[in-house]
């Protein structure tokens, strides 16, 4: 797949090409091809070392290496510590001599070290060039504005690839972004990146989109993963789009951003909150397919100023074996609601003293005599005869605990 113009450049160099590099001076940057990565995590005290050879002299003879038992080339080291840019194999390194671990034994104990990968192709996915000067003809050197201007690179005979290593995978799609004036931009090989930037306006117009609205110098981070749907352009700069961009969390200071939200139903407000597409001010927004927050030792917390709103397009679910709400007011159903709730135990005792008053008129009206006197008083007595017997049932009923209260919600 040639995409940037690498995978045209001739894989023999890779395979054949043994030439070597004498350690460098110390203090003295040079520069070398990568030929191998470790990362073997077998060997963790080895995890980012490479192999390399001089980009300027390819052919150099091995005579006075300083090399491992197991590599036939020199091997360079990261120079950092808290930071692993790891290789390709065929991208150009700085390289650069200082003291190893073996300086407490003697004070010329040193170790080649790489600082970083040049920039070859300008470009964050890969800048690989494994090309000499020579070993190829004109039509197979293709700079990377050349062929995507549509210059190809004519193939020769034999099919050619370039090697980037066990895994890598080069694609057409992953674009470098934009920067603006004051940015440090920090950028992965698959469209992953942290920005570091600002509201930028010239003689008041915005330079980018986040900054409308807004003032010089509020600052502005951008955590982006993944692109997203993109052109197969991979030449063309693009700046982030948090509706577009897989996941993505922005912490603006005085930026509006544009997110369009799932759900914006906001009809249980009085006063609804400002749109996420419209508010202008410090936020910070957290955006993806999915969205999960898990605490294993502590509490939970969320806590605001105002209010907090549970937007779901389907339903909003609660799933524990205890839940209290403590609030001044509930309303259910809707925030007009105006029927209150009954109290249970009260409602309960209530029908419960109701019931036995009733029960009790009844005993009367059932043995109340009729004329002449001892006749009983028809169909009265009957009638409360008969009603007797439900009425005890009711007010078992109402005293069983599920029946009118329920077990597990309360209120007060």
């Amino acid at each position: 797949m040639a995409t940037y113009g690498f995978s045209s450049l001739n894989k023999s160099l890779n395979s054949n090409d043994k030439g070597q590099l004498s350690t460098p001076k110390p203090d003295q940057i040079t520069v070398g091809r990568v030929t191998k990565v470790y990362i073997d995590p077998n060997n963790p005290s080895q995890i980012g070392w490479v192999e390399y050879v001089n980009v300027n002299k390819p052919n150099t003879p091995p005579s006075d290496l300083s090399v491992s038992n197991t590599s036939i080339l020199p091997i360079a080291k990261p120079i950092l510590s808290h930071t692993r840019y790891i290789p390709l194999i065929n991208e150009i390194i700085l390289l650069i001599t200082e003291a190893d671990i073996g300086i407490s034994s003697s004070i010329s104990s040193k170790s080649v070290y790489y600082m970083s990968v040049i920039n070859m192709w300008n470009h964050p996915h890969l800048n690989a060039f494994p090309q000499y000067e020579g070993n190829t003809s004109p039509t197979q050197q293709k700079s990377y504005v050349q062929t995507s201007l549509g210059s190809t690179v004519k193939q020769p005979n034999q099919p050619s690839t370039i090697t980037l290593g066990d895994t890598f995978i080069e694609l057409p799609n992953i674009h470098p972004l934009q920067p603006f004036e004051g940015d440090l931009i920090q950028e992965g090989r698959w469209g992953n990146s942290i920005r570091f930037g600002s509201t930028i306006l010239l003689n008041g117009d915005p330079q980018n989109w986040w900054s409308s609205g807004s003032i010089s110098g509020n600052p502005i981070t951008i955590i982006r993963n993944g692109q997203g749907e993109q052109s197969n352009e991979g030449t063309t700069v693009v700046v982030e789009d948090i509706n577009n961009d897989e996941s993505s969390i922005w912490l603006a200071s005085n930026q509006q951003i544009p997110l369009t939200p799932a759900s914006d139903d906001y009809t249980s407000y009085k006063n609804a909150p400002t749109s996420p597409t419209e508010y202008l001010g410090k936020q910070i927004i957290i955006n993806s397919g999915r969205l999960v927050f898990n605490t294993t030792e502590d509490h939970l917390l969320l806590s605001s100023n105002k209010s907090i709103n549970l937007n779901g397009v389907e339903s909003v679910n609660t799933d524990t074996p205890l839940f209290v709400v403590q609030a001044d007011k509930i309303y259910l159903g809707s925030k007009n609601a105006d029927q209150p709730l009954l109290l249970g135990n009260n409602t309960k005792d209530l029908l419960n003293s109701l019931l036995i008053d009733i029960k009790t008129l009844l005993t009367v009206l059932s043995a109340q005599p009729g004329v002449p006197p001892g006749t009983p008083l028809e169909p009265t007595r009957t009638t409360a005869e008969n009603m007797i017997p439900s009425i005890n049932q009711l007010i078992s009923d109402i005293n069983e605990p599920g029946y009118l209260t329920s077990k597990d919600n309360f209120t007060s």
